[in-house]
C-alpha cells in the first residue's frame, strides 16, 4: 500500500499547488475576501484529476463510481475542498456520500458525522479553509441570491463618496465581476479574469430595492429586452441589503446635457438622433404600461441614464433605469386610473394630481416623460445654457418647482413651460403638440404611451 499511497498523496499536493496558485482576492467595498475561482475548482474536480486520485485512493470501484456521480452532480467544491485539507480516501468518502456543495458552507455547529480516521481536526480544518470554496455562480436575471456568508467575487472602492453617484434609492459604484463567477458576461470580458467595469447598485431602502427586484423579474419573464431599458445583469443579498449589477452608462441625461453645453458639439447629435430617443423612450414606457402593466413613476432626467458602444453602433442612447419606485399598475378602471401614486416630494416632473390624493398612475408617467421631453427640445435646440434659466423661471412659477402651478386653487402648466413650447414650436411644431397633450393637468386626458408613440413616428 505504500506505493499506491505515495502516489495518492502526490497528486493530492499537486492539486493543492494548483489552487493555492490560482488564489484570487476581491476587495468588495470595506472588506476583503480571497477564493479559488471556479474555474480551477472545476478542474480539480474534472475527469482527469478524480480518476488519478481514486485510481490510487485504495476505494473499491463501486464506491469510486458512486462518488464520481456524486462529484458531477453538485459535489465538486466539496471534492476540492477535501483535496485542499488533505483527507484521507476514507473521509473523503464520507464527506461526499452524506454532503454536496449545498451544505457549504458549514457552521460551527454543523457535525459531518466520524469515521475511523475522521477527527475534530479534519472537520476544523474543513471549516476554517471553506470560504475559499464558497464563491457563487451569479445568473443571468436572479436578484435576491442570499449570499450572506459567502465570499463574494465583485470588486468595488467603498469610498466617502461613490463614484458614479447616489440617489434616493442608493448609491451606485464601478464594480467587476470575476470572470468564473458570471458566464453571462464572457462577452465583456476585461484583463486578468476581471469583467468589464459595470455599475452596482447598493440599496438604501429594502421595500424599494425589493419592489425593484420585482419589476426586473417580470421584465426578465416579458418577452425580449429594450434597447432603452438599462439592462440589470443579475443581484443578491448580502447582510441585509441588496445589491444590483447593470450595465454601465456614461452618465445620466442631465450629466450628458450639462457636459456637453452645445449639442453641436457632439457628433452624430443630428435630429434623426433626437426623434430616435423621443420614440424610443415612448416606446420603452409603452412596454413597461403594456403586457407587463407596470408604473415607472419616478421618471426624470437623473433617472435616464446615456450609453455609447461603438462596436454595437450605439451612440448617446438614452435608456430608463432606477425602478424603485416601479409597481404594478393593474387594469386601468372606467375613469382612466389605475394603482395610486405614492410619490411626493418636490421632484420637478411630478404630475400635478400628486399634489392632491396621489391619484393616477400610467398617466403620471406621461405627464413625467413629457417634462423630459421638454428638457430634451430645450436643450437640443437653445442649449444648456438657456435650459437652466428655464428651470429656474419653473421654479419661480411652479409648486415645488414641478411643471404645474396652483392659482385660486386651480391647477395649469406653468406659464415658463407654455413659452418654452411656443418658442419650440415654429421649429418642433408636431413634437410640440404630442407634449402639450402630455402636459394636460387632467390625467384622463393625457394620451397612452402607445399613442406618443404613434404620433411621434409620424413627426418628419
Amino acid at each position: 500500500m505504500g506505493k499506491p499511497l505515495k502516489h495518492y498523496n502526490d497528486i493530492m499536493a499537486a492539486c493543492r499547488t494548483r489552487l493555492i496558485h490560482n488564489t484570487t482576492t476581491a476587495k468588495f467595498g470595506d472588506k476583503t475576501f480571497e477564493f479559488f475561482p471556479l474555474t480551477t475548482i472545476r478542474e480539480i474536480a474534472s475527469g482527469g484529476s478524480t480518476n488519478n486520485i481514486f485510481f490510487f485512493s485504495g476505494l473499491d470501484t463501486n464506491t469510486v463510481d458512486g462518488l464520481k456521480n456524486r462529484i458531477r452532480s453538485g459535489g465538486e467544491r466539496l471534492f476540492a475542498l477535501a483535496i485542499y485539507c488533505g483527507l484521507s480516501p476514507p473521509d473523503i468518502a464520507f464527506v461526499l456520500t452524506y454532503h454536496n456543495d449545498d451544505a457549504l458552507p458549514f457552521s460551527p455547529n454543523d457535525w459531518l458525522g466520524t469515521t475511523e480516521e475522521q477527527s475534530d481536526l479534519v472537520y476544523d480544518a474543513i471549516c476554517d479553509a471553506q470560504h475559499l470554496f464558497t464563491v457563487p455562480e451569479l445568473h443571468r436575471s436572479q436578484y435576491r441570491t442570499n449570499l450572506t456568508g459567502h465570499t463574494v467575487p465583485i470588486e468595488f472602492n467603498k469610498g466617502v463618496d461613490p463614484d458614479i453617484g447616489e440617489g434616493s434609492g442608493g448609491k451606485v459604484y464601478k464594480a467587476r465581476i470575476h470572470n468564473s463567477c458570471a458566464p453571462f458576461l464572457r462577452e465583456a470580458l476585461g484583463p486578468d479574469n476581471w469583467s468589464k467595469y459595470l455599475a452596482l447598485k447598493v440599496s438604501k431602502f429594502r421595500e424599494d430595492a425589493e419592489r425593484e427586484c420585482d419589476f426586473l423579474e417580470s421584465l426578465a419573464r416579458s418577452p425580449g429586452s429594450h434597447e432603452h431599458i438599462t439592462t440589470f445583469h443579475t443581484g443578491f443579498l448580502f447582510e441585509k441589503k441588496i445589491y444590483l449589477i447593470a450595465e454601465l452608462a456614461d452618465g445620466n441625461l442631465d450629466e450628458f446635457m450639462a457636459k456637453y453645453p452645445e449639442r453641436r458639439a457632439v457628433d452624430n447629435l443630428d435630429r434623426d438622433w433626437l426623434l430616435a430617443q423621443l420614440r424610443g423612450l415612448a416606446s420603452a414606457l409603452g412596454v413597461l404600461h403594456g403586457h407587463m402593466t407596470y408604473h415607472h413613476h419616478d421618471i426624470k432626467p437623473a433617472n435616464i441614464l446615456v450609453f455609447n458602444d461603438p462596436a454595437a453602433n450605439v451612440k448617446h442612447r438614452l435608456k430608463f433605469t432606477d425602478f424603485g419606485s416601479a409597481g404594478y399598475a393593474g387594469c386601468i378602471d372606467a375613469t382612466g386610473r389605475s394603482a395610486k401614486s405614492k410619490i411626493k416630494g418636490n421632484t420637478p416632473t411630478l404630475p400635478p394630481e400628486t399634489y392632491k390624493n396621489g391619484s393616477s398612475s400610467r398617466p403620471h408617467d406621461i405627464w413625467s416623460l413629457g417634462c423630459v421631453f421638454v428638457d430634451i427640445l430645450v436643450w437640443y435646440w437653445r442649449g444648456w445654457g438657456y435650459l437652466k434659466e428655464f428651470r429656474s423661471e419653473v421654479e419661480d412659477d411652479s409648486v415645488a418647482w414641478c411643471y404645474y402651478t396652483v392659482e385660486d386653487g386651480n391647477m395649469t402648466t406653468t406659464g415658463a413651460v407654455w413659452a418654452a413650447l411656443d418658442e419650440l414650436g415654429p421649429t418642433e411644431a408636431e413634437s410640440v403638440h404630442v407634449i402639450q397633450d402630455m402636459l394636460e393637468i387632467d390625467p384622463r386626458r393625457r394620451p397612452n404611451a402607445a399613442s406618443v408613440l404613434e404620433r411621434l413616428g409620424a413627426v418628419d
